[in-house]
């Protein structure tokens, strides 16, 4: 049976006129376009690769391990 993996996934968008400061700050730049949102999330292999983004934003995926449950959250619940 097909088990649920963890994937990193990035949605990059076009660069946005910003302030120099920010951008040596911050490197979040990559072939021209600049990183908008990140998440892990959990699903099935076959739903990652129907990934669809809006038009004008691109998305990049990667498979990651599982992340550590904070157990401070669990144990106050």
């Amino acid at each position: 049976m097909a088990e649920k993996k963890h994937y990193l996934i990035k949605v990059w968008g076009t660069p946005i006129k910003k302030d120099k400061k920010l951008d040596k700050l911050i490197e979040t730049v990559s072939d021209g376009f600049d990183l908008l949102q990140e998440k892990i999330i959990r699903c099935y292999e076959n739903n990652i690769q129907n990934l669809y983004v809006p038009k004008g934003l691109r998305a990049t995926y990667e498979e990651v391990k599982a992340p550590k449950e904070d157990t401070k959250k669990a144990q106050s619940s």
